[in-house]
């Protein structure tokens, strides 16, 4: 797996590593009794969930006997939860936001209830967000369109305002240097303000830059 990513990487730099499914194919004679073969939906579950997170995938893998017929492939995407997590873990974002919002309603679908809403929907909405680094105008148009409920949700909310905040601390900081170097006080004030506060400071740098304003006058409002 480590040989992998480091092939991906050095052949397509900045993109996304995939995930990877081991598959065994078998047709020995004997009964297959190694371990670690993933059977059930909650073994699923496991593997992707680790994906998600951005952890070193367990190890695992699926098994196609060929001999006896045993397709444990077919057990893990009977579970609805199961084929939701691998569409979201397979969508990429040259699939397209239809094809992204055929995942939310596999969510949907794999996730009724509230405590659905609270489990599988807030991981995989997370996954999209940070994993895939999508930005909120397409989480409108994917998440909100299918689920609009979610708007209301305190915590998805929060969610992307934390994410929104994270990305534009970046971007203030890059152009806060263009003004000159930052004192590690300015540093932390940027990384301590508020996402109110982050997009009032980036609407100041064009200003500050015609008035040739430094970054202390930028976050002091002057």
């Amino acid at each position: 797996h480590e040989a992998v990513r480091r092939w991906y990487k050095r052949h397509h730099p900045g993109k996304k590593e995939p995930a990877i499914m081991p598959v065994v194919v078998y047709n020995g004679k004997g009964q297959w009794t190694q371990l670690f073969a993933l059977s059930r939906p909650a073994d699923i579950a496991r593997l992707v969930d680790s994906l998600l997170r951005g952890d070193a995938p367990l190890f695992g893998y699926v098994l196609l006997d060929l001999v006896r017929g045993r397709r444990d492939w077919d057990a893990l995407v009977a579970s609805p939860a199961a084929r939701a997590r691998l569409a979201a873990l397979a969508w990429q974002r040259t699939d397209g936001e239809e094809a992204a919002r055929e995942v939310v309603r596999m969510v949907v679908r794999a996730t009724p209830g509230e405590q659905g809403l609270r489990g599988l929907r807030r991981q995989l909405f997370r996954y999209f967000l940070e994993g895939m680094r999508m930005d909120t105008g397409f989480m409108e148009r994917t998440w909100y369109h299918v689920i609009p409920e979610l708007k209301e949700d305190p915590e998805m909310t929060a969610m992307v305002e934390e994410w929104e905040a994270r990305g534009l601390q970046e971007v203030l900081q890059e152009q806060l240097e263009s003004l000159g170097p930052l004192t590690t006080e300015a540093r932390k004030r940027i990384g301590e303000a508020s996402l109110q506060q982050l997009k009032a400071w980036a609407l100041a740098v064009p200003a500050a830059v015609r008035d040739g304003k430094g970054a202390d006058d930028v976050l002091n409002g002057a």
